[in-house]
């Protein structure tokens, strides 16, 4: 057998000088390129770290990713305008309400979300997502839940006055309590979901206020005053999604333990405490409730 003068010879091998050289070169130009790539700062879209302030910072480019694995709570809703990617592939992120604030005010903006676990959002309409007529939002492999929308509850009517020398004031009506639509998602523009959980959202109307009490009259011929009627209870819709937008896209994805309770109603005042005669006021029905899973009113 011929040996070629630029080959070394082992048992059961031949390499090849030029080969060694060139591996030894490719070994050292990616050993300095893996240098060179660990020295670079960090992009200006990248969330530095699993702080509020990196994440808005990183929105405001218009593309904030996620490099590793975060759990963000918010202290304030994130406004979201113009085109915004939120992009957590590959990696165990979490953006929490904390149950106080809604997650994001979507206005004049189209949004992507991939791979980002939206929770506890809290607002009257849409704790997650609030999204207005002119905005689109794409979720990809998200995940909504415990977001809650919930209306506020109306205020008790005022008592009537008492009098010491005529019949007693009547008690005023209690004010009716404002609905609470989409527990995770308000939508008056367009929304797509793909590949999305979306679970333990909720949405529940305000309570009705009280009638107010009927305030005493005079002793001898006056009449006690009339107890003030409560207010209806307000309504809840949507408990996971109210869409009222232009387009409302679900693909490939799960609804499960979402809820709607609606508002209870008030009761009634009591009549005047002295004085003739003087009727209590009558209580309200509770709030209408209506799609646990989504609503939707337009399209």
């Amino acid at each position: 057998m011929k040996v070629i003068p630029t080959q070394e010879t082992y048992p059961g091998s031949t390499f090849s000088h030029g080969w060694r050289s060139r591996g030894r070169t490719v070994l050292l130009l990616v050993s300095c390129l893996f240098l060179m790539v660990s020295m670079l700062p960090a992009r200006a879209d990248d969330v530095a770290d699993c702080s509020e302030g990196s994440f808005l910072d990183a929105i405001g480019t218009g593309v904030a990713t996620f490099t590793e694995d975060c759990e963000i709570t918010l202290t304030d809703t994130v406004q979201l305008f113009g085109d915004v990617t939120i992009d957590a592939q590959g990696h165990n992120v979490t953006i929490n309400g904390d149950n106080l604030v809604l997650l994001f005010d979507v206005a004049v903006a189209n949004v992507q979300m991939i791979g980002v676990n939206l929770v506890n959002g809290l607002n009257t309409n849409g704790g997650a997502f609030y999204i207005d007529e002119t905005s689109s939002v794409v979720l990809s492999n998200c995940t909504l839940s415990g977001n809650v929308a919930v209306g506020t509850n109306g205020l008790a009517g005022a008592d009537g006055f008492t009098s010491t020398t005529g019949n007693g004031g009547d008690g005023h009506a209690g004010m009716t309590g404002d609905p609470g639509f989409g527990g995770a998602i308000y939508n008056l523009g367009s929304v797509t979901l793909v590949n999305c959980t979306v679970a333990t959202n909720s949405a529940t109307g305000g309570d009705g206020g009280n009638g107010g009490n009927g305030g005493g009259g005079a002793s001898g011929p006056h009449n006690a005053g009339n107890g003030g009627n409560g207010a209806p209870g307000a309504a809840a819709s949507g408990g996971a999604i109210y869409h009222l937008g232009t387009e409302l896209v679900l693909s490939n994805c799960t609804f499960s333990g979402n809820s709607v309770t609606g508002g209870k109603g008030g009761t009634g005042g009591a009549k005047g405490a002295t004085g003739l005669a003087g009727l209590a006021g009558n209580g309200a029905t509770g709030g209408a409730s209506l799609g646990a899973p989504f609503v939707v009113t337009a399209g």
